[in-house]
């Protein structure tokens, strides 16, 4: 049988202080880590159209580029990012390797990237066909 002796009681708080701390910490680096401040202006949700070059299905951070055309009449490469989620939490949403393919027209609505120049975008949602049509389920 296990016996604490008062000395092995007094080392409780210290021990729970040391854990807290650590945990703090260590949300703090996991936070800075999956963090988008500074990369995406999340106060406005912008919708894109265009047509897929790549699906990148891998993880930490899959992703799709898209070629939009611009204002200007330009092609742009946007590389729109699914943040967080892995392939793992994907799949369980219905994804696969096989979603999109090059050419598909897709509309997809995300937080546009805060360097105009960047063309990137966090997604918000799931993307749809251009008619509208979804191409997985919520």
């Amino acid at each position: 049988m296990l016996r604490m002796t008062d000395k092995d009681a007094m080392r409780i708080p210290g021990l729970i202080a040391l854990l807290l701390i650590g945990s703090s910490w260590y949300s703090d680096v996991a936070q800075a880590h999956h963090s988008t401040n500074g990369i995406y202006n999340e106060d406005t949700v912008v919708e894109i159209s265009g047509r897929v070059k790549e699906w990148r299905f891998v993880n930490p951070h899959p992703s799709l580029i898209v070629e939009v055309t611009g204002p200007d009449g330009q092609l742009q490469e946007w590389d729109i990012s699914y943040g967080g989620p892995a392939v793992t939490h994907l799949k369980r949403q219905g994804y696969t390797v096989d979603t999109f393919k090059p050419g598909d027209e897709i509309v997809a609505r995300g937080y546009a990237a805060i360097v105009e120049t960047a063309f990137g975008l966090l997604i918000v949602g799931h993307p749809t066909r251009t008619d509208g049509t979804r191409i997985i389920g919520d």
